[in-house]
């Protein structure tokens, strides 16, 4: 039996709608040698969550580096605001978002904008 989202994140704060994803990434935390696969599951315009087999403490902050079927990967910096365990070595992972440029801020809305364009709701 899956968990809901709600048993998942009983702290959820989001108020952005979410829409389901599915794109490869990397987390780099540090150092491009820490670096781990991870896809990811949902975004939205403040955040967005990820599943991996490696577990992420609350307050990192690290660069993500996502994948796009017919572009360029993207890269944004982004904050660990929660990771669970859900069993079996699988951690979801949520992210808020940090942009350091207006360029940045674009690159991000356009990303949430295709997804939202081609994909399916997140569940709630």
């Amino acid at each position: 039996m899956n968990p809901s989202e709600q048993e998942l994140h009983p702290e959820e704060r989001r108020s952005e709608l979410r829409r389901c994803v599915l794109e490869f990434a990397h987390v780099v935390v540090g150092t491009a040698e820490l670096k781990f696969r991870s896809v990811v599951v949902d975004v939205s315009l403040g955040g967005l969550q990820l599943r991996s087999r490696e577990e992420f403490a609350p307050g990192t902050i690290c660069m993500l580096i996502i994948g796009q079927m017919n572009s360029e990967p993207m890269t944004v910096g982004a904050e660990v605001r929660y990771c669970r365990d859900l069993d079996k070595g699988l951690f979801a992972t949520g992210f808020q978002v940090i942009v350091a440029s207006d360029e940045e801020q674009k690159k991000w809305a356009g990303f949430v904008h295709a997804a939202f364009e081609s994909g399916a709701d997140a569940a709630d």
